[in-house]
């Protein structure tokens, strides 16, 4: 008994060896849409007062806060896929906190702000 026990030991991992390893071969796992993100790490300024920022990259998702005028915010990717255009600028910046922000409203490196109020 004990022979057969070592020969089974010592025989098992090399029949598994040599089987040929397995592939899936059914339909791939849906996924949702994800917008086409371009990595950029920035420090932007708030160019109205209350910017909205949002869950998703579109008008209709859920405001979570706004900010005042002049706020600098940090942002780590942009897009324009699957965006809402807000004056003309379909372009969405990432916050490094996950939220979103239309980048119509954001200037960059010292850009002058406006005395304006961002729509809803």
């Amino acid at each position: 008994m004990k022979f057969f026990t070592l020969a089974l030991a010592a025989l098992l991992p090399a029949a598994v060896l040599a089987q040929e390893p397995t592939f899936y071969t059914g339909n791939p796992v849906a996924r949702a849409a994800e917008p086409a993100l371009e990595k950029r790490s920035i420090t932007a300024n708030v160019k109205v007062d209350g910017l909205r920022y949002r869950t998703c990259p579109r008008t209709e998702c859920t405001a979570m806060g706004q900010y005042p005028i002049n706020t600098q915010i940090q942002i780590d990717c942009y897009t324009a896929t699957g965006t809402t255009t807000v004056e003309g600028n379909p372009g969405w910046g990432r916050l490094t906190s996950g939220y979103w922000v239309a980048l119509a409203y954001v200037g960059w490196n010292g850009e002058p702000s406006s005395s304006a109020s961002a729509p809803n």
